[in-house]
């Protein structure tokens, strides 16, 4: 009897928890001030942008929207890689990967904090195009309101074809483009296996991932992109034991 007042005083607690949790929640969204999706921000990424020299001589640029590459000329394993690590029900959901959200909510519950994110490709690219990077409430709300206008306004292949063109790979580097480059001395649509996976490794936390600084603790992340590459069929086992 004792034990089941307990577990009936538990779940008292919890449920005003959760209702609270809700209440605070409708709140919140009733205070937000959203913005809509600007098609400008995410149609500029790609755009030439030439730089001159103090003698008005072009010069190289390896910074953000400088050298873009179509998804297209790229080889297939290349987007593949960062869907495997990133969000590998990219094209299976509507921008939202609901399976995460749910999985990330209740690993914060256990931490008491919201270090995970949960975000898509189709968020991050947002992320990158319209909001700050601040960990709230309020921004990742405003994050799935323009995420779910992009889905709408954009094939699945533009919109990763955007995100590579903007992702930050470190040390100044913006897209696959420039990072191939600078990284491997050659153009992203040669990137090998290897290669690949250790770009794609390096988004995650290009300070924690920086190849001048950190090249082991690269190594470890790469070897888990190729084994993600692996199990979602991209690559194949000899593919993988050559990488």
């Amino acid at each position: 009897m004792k034990s089941k007042k307990i577990l009936k005083i538990l779940s008292l607690i919890l449920g005003g928890l959760i209702l609270t949790g809700v209440i605070s929640a409708f709140l919140i969204v009733l205070s937000i001030d959203f913005i809509d999706l600007d098609k400008e921000k995410i149609d500029d990424i790609g755009k030439t942008i030439e730089v001159l020299a103090d003698d008005m001589t072009p010069m190289e640029y390896n910074g953000q929207n400088g050298n873009t590459v179509k998804i297209s000329d790229l080889p297939k394993y290349v987007p593949q890689a960062f869907i495997a690590i990133e969000d590998k029900r990219f094209y299976k959901h509507n921008g939202i990967d609901y399976i995460r959200v749910m999985g990330a909510f209740l690993n914060d519950l256990k931490t008491f904090s919201f270090k995970e994110g949960a975000s898509t490709i189709s968020q991050q690219l947002i992320k990158n195009t319209h909001l700050s990077n601040e960990r709230t409430l309020e921004r990742k709300l405003k994050e799935i309101h323009i995420t779910r206008q992009l889905e709408k306004k954009y094939s699945k292949d533009e919109i990763l074809e955007k995100y590579l063109n903007i992702i930050y790979f470190g040390n100044g580097l913006y897209g696959i483009e420039s990072a191939s480059n600078v990284y491997f001395g050659k153009p992203s649509k040669n990137l090998e296996v290897n290669e690949t996976a250790a770009l794609a490794a390096i988004i995650n936390s290009p300070a924690s991932y920086n190849p001048y600084k950190n090249s082991e603790k690269l190594i470890s992340r790469q070897k888990i992109v190729l084994k993600a590459m692996l199990d979602n069929n991209f690559i194949d086992k000899v593919q993988y034991e050559h990488a």
